[in-house]
């Protein structure tokens, strides 16, 4: 273990261990799961001045991601405990398709809980009665806005990269449908919705997100979805759709 070094780097110098990485994910990762890595900061891990590995610590306090090349496994354990020794890390945050980063957390973690579900699609449910999504417009970011809140999280950028859409029956504007695409795992795409208030329980939220699937399917992207596990509404929309979650993603406190 002397010879295991750790030095800061960018996701760009670690790309083909993020590329191997990606390949050992056994479910679906939404963007609030890439938000956590990208915005993180990365370090890699290297034995005999070869790099074996990286890990990522998001705001100090949290690991967001860890591998080694399979030549390293032996050591992994002892590894994992020089990572989290890094800036003042307190927690990890780890889907459990990620297997090894999975195990090493509970190895050391005190408490475990779980935060979101991760969903992918099974298949597309199909609805009847008129609807139809539009890409939004410059033009309706007020009304978006006035709508919705704080739901989306960078507004105007979203639209500008048209990533929102409006969900209409007629003329009428009853929700809004969110569609990022994938950074770090680029054959997947991210897709939500959101429901003005005077128009839910109806089954508009389950519309929107069957149409963004299709759209996702049409761009040759995996549609994917994520909600918070106290958010049975959203939860129950998303199966309704024909979504369904195998993946959890978790907190595990050190």
């Amino acid at each position: 273990m002397n010879e295991i070094h750790t030095m800061p780097t960018t996701w760009r110098q670690v790309n083909s261990m993020v590329e191997d990485l990606i390949k050992t994910l056994n479910g679906p990762t939404d963007s609030f799961w890439e938000e956590k890595l990208i915005h993180a900061n990365v370090y890699q891990i290297s034995k005999n001045n070869q790099a074996i590995g990286f890990f990522s610590v998001f705001q100090k306090e949290t690991i967001t991601s860890f591998y080694l090349i399979p030549e390293a496994w032996s050591d992994a354990q002892e590894i994992f405990q020089l990572a989290i020794k890094h800036e003042f890390v307190q927690e990890a945050l780890v889907a459990t398709c990620d297997e090894a980063f999975l195990s090493h957390s509970l190895d050391v973690g005190k408490k475990v809980e779980r935060q979101a579900y991760f969903f992918e699609t099974l298949r597309i449910n199909e609805s009847k009665g008129p609807f139809s999504l539009e890409v939004a417009m410059e033009s309706d970011q007020s009304f978006i806005q006035e709508k919705s809140g704080e739901f989306f999280d960078d507004l105007e950028q979203q639209i500008c990269r048209q990533e929102i859409y409006l969900g209409k029956v007629g003329d009428e504007i009853v929700g809004f449908g969110v569609m990022e695409l994938g950074v770090i795992r680029k054959e997947m795409a991210s897709i939500g919705m959101y429901v003005c208030e005077e128009y839910r329980r109806k089954g508009f939220g389950t519309r929107i997100i069957q149409e963004l699937q299709r759209r996702t399917i049409d761009k040759n992207r995996i549609p994917i979805a994520g909600c918070w596990v106290w958010n049975h509404g959203s939860k129950k929309t998303l199966e309704r759709a024909g979504l369904i979650s195998q993946t959890r993603y978790m907190k595990i406190s050190f």
